[in-house]
């Protein structure tokens, strides 16, 4: 893939950051430097329209912030103005008293658009609108190509946490949409994305319990019995204890044939 060494101008860039690091202009990847200033640019974009603090650039960017911390940040966002075709005239990157604040719309930027589509199916369950709220949560999640700063190993502790802070917005948009197609009867829609996740993240109950009621709803209730025993055997010998009452709920309603279409 070609690499555009150029600078972009404005309504023509995307940030891409649910996956690896990528800048766009005109479809072409733009080079955004090297890992500290690509991370630089992640801590930017993560507070994007607002402020962020030379205080919580170094934290995201560095371990041990070095004593030239401060005079590196500036080398850096004078090489992101110039790449994204700002000259320093606030168009995009806007400095601060006490840090910098990247100015990006909804639309040139991936965590935006997860952000406007979590909210808007969100908005739709609420309201039981059951069909636009699995519509909103697919494109959501369609948003992701991998996970945040997949492939940009210098990070800071700051960039890390917000990793995993954005991991699990991830996975309980994840859990919503399997709910609602659950609740519209999809049960084979879910299974192979179920199947995964129980595999990756054993020690979130919800999605066991999810598979157990497709399972059950679609006639097979041998599997979903065994699937509560996966789940307890993982539980068990893993933290040494039992599942919740959520879990153990689904279960009993399946032993007693009380499970009715997608309660619980």
């Amino acid at each position: 893939m070609a690499i555009a060494h150029g600078v972009a101008t404005d309504r023509e860039i995307e940030f891409r950051l649910l996956g690896p690091l990528e800048v766009r202009a005109r479809g072409r990847r733009l080079a955004v430097g090297g890992p500290r200033q690509r991370a630089v640019l992640a801590a930017l974009l993560l507070r994007a329209d607002r402020v962020a603090t030379v205080d919580y650039l170094a934290r995201a960017v560095w371990g041990r912030p070095p004593a030239s911390m401060r005079a590196n940040l500036r080398t850096y966002v004078a090489a992101l103005r110039r790449v994204l075709g700002d000259p320093g005239d606030g168009r995009r990157i806007v400095t601060q008293p006490d840090g910098y604040r990247l100015l990006v719309r909804r639309d040139e930027c991936d965590v935006a658009r997860f952000e406007y589509w979590r909210v808007s199916g969100d908005r739709a369950a609420r309201t039981g609108d059951t069909e636009r709220a699995a519509q909103c949560y697919d494109h959501a999640l369609s948003v992701w190509r991998g996970g945040l700063l997949d492939g940009l190993p210098a990070v800071g502790p700051a960039l890390r946490a917000e990793a995993d802070r954005w991991e699990e917005r991830r996975l309980a948009v994840l859990e919503r949409s399997v709910e609602v197609r659950l609740l519209l009867g999809a049960h084979e829609d879910v299974f192979d994305v179920l199947y995964g996740v129980v595999a990756e993240h054993p020690l979130r109950e919800r999605f066991w319990g999810q598979l157990m009621r497709g399972l059950y709803a679609s006639g097979r209730r041998a599997e979903a019995l065994d699937t509560y025993r996966r789940a307890r055997r993982f539980l068990v010998s893993e933290l040494g204890v039992e599942p919740g009452e959520d879990l153990q709920g689904i279960q009993q309603m399946i032993l007693d044939g009380t499970l009715i279409g997608d309660a619980c």
